[in-house]
């Protein structure tokens, strides 16, 4: 009763707030609907240009793809000579070396320097090419730069100098890269690696200078100062 008494004594003072108070909730409503409508805009152009994205994305593949395909096919048949020799001594520098050419009917073979019996394989090849020389226990020295450019006539050459460090069956790798350039980029292509065994015969005097180099220090100490000690009691005391 006292709540209904003080609603009709103060009716005017309720319209007022009211009054008041309607037009600050439409305002803020309005306002509320613009903002989601707003964000919701923002993801779908979110969502749209994802999509484009993927879809250009996709439609680059096809023509990366094309390019690399047709530098590929361009790829045409050469030689590569290589000589390393059937048998090495232990410790003894050799001179290996490999040729490559574009030219099948190249010679290939005069002026080779190595003793080792040439051995001629047919390889894809391409302006730009690496060449390596590897092998478990042996020291290799490259003389040339790893990556060298194949001319139209002629042949390009590599030489190492190499000296093994254990005696029995070893082998040496000849690893041959293809450097394929594209507008976007470089590709590599590996050729399937030449492997050959070579046999590393035991070199005596190749074995002692290793363990004299090796143990020097406690040969000196161990053989030589006692000797000198014995030497010195004997004939000068």
């Amino acid at each position: 009763m006292k709540a209904l008494e003080w609603i009709l004594n103060n009716w005017m003072l309720l319209i007022g707030i009211t009054g008041l108070a309607l037009p600050f909730f439409f305002w803020s409503h309005g306002l509320r609907k613009r903002n989601t409508k707003y964000c919701t805009h923002q993801v779908a152009c979110c969502k749209v240009s994802n999509i484009d994205l993927y879809i250009n994305k996709q439609q680059e593949k096809p023509e990366w793809y094309d390019v690399l395909q047709k530098e590929i096919n361009r790829l045409q048949i050469g030689i590569v000579v290589f000589n390393p020799p059937d048998s090495m001594k232990l410790g003894v520098k050799e001179r290996i070396e490999a040729r490559i050419s574009k030219d099948i009917n190249a010679d290939l073979v005069t002026s080779l320097k190595g003793r080792g019996l040439p051995q001629i394989e047919e390889l894809k090849i391409y302006e730009l090419m690496k060449v390596r020389l590897t092998g478990d226990d042996f020291e290799i020295d490259s003389l040339n730069e790893d990556e060298q450019i194949i001319s139209a006539s002629g042949f390009t050459e590599w030489s190492w100098d190499v000296i093994p460090l254990k005696s029995g069956k070893k082998t040496l790798h000849l690893h041959v890269t293809l450097r394929i350039r594209l507008p976007f980029g470089e590709e590599k292509k590996d050729s399937p690696v030449l492997d050959r065994e070579i046999t590393v015969q035991v070199n005596p005097t190749y074995s002692v200078k290793l363990f004299l180099m090796t143990y020097w220090t406690w040969l000196v100490t161990a053989l030589i100062l006692p000797l000198i000690g014995w030497l010195w009691k004997t004939y000068m005391g």
